[in-house]
């Protein structure tokens, strides 16, 4: 049975060295065991070594970024797949703030 593994990290190119040599680790141990990363996305900082990593070892990865994201061209373009959703936010007649998210065809609300 194939596992998922999530990564939550950064994005930001400007972190310091050791955290790119640390990250590369989990994401080759994705791939050895056979398991799959689900992350950001994106194609720099630590999400983009990790999902590196994780390719380089076999490991199949899926990239789920807002498509506000995905249009400033910072998508990894080696991933086996990458899912897009649209975030919708309006203010109640309160004034308070609401997000609708739209993903795969599900939708969630958070407020």
């Amino acid at each position: 049975m194939l596992e998922i593994d999530l990564c939550f990290c950064s994005s930001n190119d400007t972190v310091s060295e050791v955290f790119f040599n640390e990250i590369e680790k989990p994401g080759h141990l994705i791939g050895q065991t056979q398991n799959r990363l689900v992350y950001g996305g994106a194609n720099c900082g630590l999400m983009g070594r990790v999902a590196d990593a994780a390719l380089k070892s076999g490991a199949p990865v899926l990239g789920i970024m807002p498509e506000v994201f995905a249009d400033k061209g910072v998508t990894h373009d080696q991933l086996t797949d990458l899912e897009k959703f649209r975030i919708f936010c309006k203010k109640n007649d309160a004034g308070e703030l609401g997000c609708f998210y739209s993903f795969s065809r599900r939708y969630w609300n958070f407020r």
